[in-house]
């Protein structure tokens, strides 16, 4: 662990970062309100519009939840860029944007269909609306290996050996196959609320470019929470070690969320009232809320190690 004086925030895309959520926020609150105006008349409008702002408002909430974190751990990975765990940190710091990248996207995917419902373009948007949070997944979920990966290093003590390998596949390998036959049973039938297909592409091809990548998000990502677990376990000072340890489990509970949102997305679940789709809708949203405190308590410690000298 690198030994640092107090020193200001230098990661320069601060600004533009806090910029593109405010962007982001005001267009999922006009979507948000067109798609509640196509899906009701007079008074249902307005009931269909405050529903849907109670899950927009703790939805941007875990944004800049997890924007505060990551430019916090941005910050620390320039900061100690030249340390020998400073390129680890800035994978995980890089990551973690990403995983806002893809929340972002997926929380403005539904909306964003509707704008295509009456068009010629409509099934070419829905798989790129389907597909491209994914890559972006993907992408952040590598990092996060990535960097964990280089942290466990550090440690000179392997972590996976054959027993913790087979504890973990054995419940993962079940759960992933529960979801996909579940999905495989479901996507073709599944609808958004105005009408309009989730999937449009044929089942055997979803499986392979939908569901196959979902699980090696999942398998990439829980990993990595392994491995800062370890690394926690190992890591010198106690700040460091707790840092870890809030981070573990709030990546945990992130990508359990991100989980739950793929059941959800493959369920034939439509919200047009306060019922059973919607408390389970803000169990996840208060999932991924937890899950962001966590990772925010462990990037606020990196201001008190920041602070010593």
């Amino acid at each position: 662990m690198a030994t640092l004086t107090r020193t200001r925030d230098i990661w320069h895309l601060r600004s533009l970062l806090y910029g593109l959520i405010l962007a982001a926020t005001l267009l999922l609150s006009g979507l948000t309100f067109l798609g509640a105006h196509a899906s009701g008349t007079s008074n249902a409008v307005d009931r269909l519009f405050l529903i849907r702002l109670t899950l927009l408002v703790p939805i941007i909430a875990v944004w800049l939840l997890a924007a505060r974190s990551a430019r916090r751990f941005k910050n620390y990975a320039v900061l100690i860029g030249n340390s020998k765990d400073g390129q680890s940190i800035n994978n995980l710091a890089n990551g973690l944007l990403l995983v806002l990248a893809y929340l972002v996207l997926l929380s403005l995917a539904s909306p964003i269909i509707g704008l295509f419902e009456k068009t010629s373009i409509l099934n070419a948007a829905t798989a790129l609306v389907n597909h491209v949070p994914l890559l972006v997944a993907i992408g952040a979920a590598w990092l996060l290996f990535k960097g964990s990966q280089q942290l466990v290093a550090l440690t000179g003590k392997p972590l996976w050996n054959r027993s913790r390998i087979v504890k973990f596949a054995v419940p993962f390998g079940l759960a992933m196959s529960a979801f996909s036959l579940y999905f495989y049973s479901q996507a073709s039938q599944l609808e958004y609320a105005f009408g309009v297909p989730r999937f449009v592409l044929p089942i055997d091809t979803l499986m392979l470019t939908y569901v196959l990548p979902y699980v090696v998000v999942w398998l990439l990502g829980f990993v990595s929470a392994l491995n800062l677990a370890w690394y926690a376990k190992h890591a010198p000072g106690i700040i460091y070690k707790s840092l870890f340890y809030d981070t573990c489990r709030g990546l945990v509970l992130v990508y359990v969320g991100i989980f739950l949102t793929q059941l959800l997305i493959s369920a034939s679940v439509v919200i047009r009232g306060f019922d059973l789709g919607l408390l389970f809708v803000y169990g996840i949203v208060i999932l991924e809320v937890v899950g962001y405190s966590l990772l925010y308590r462990g990037a606020v410690k990196l201001q008190r190690i920041e602070e010593v000298g």
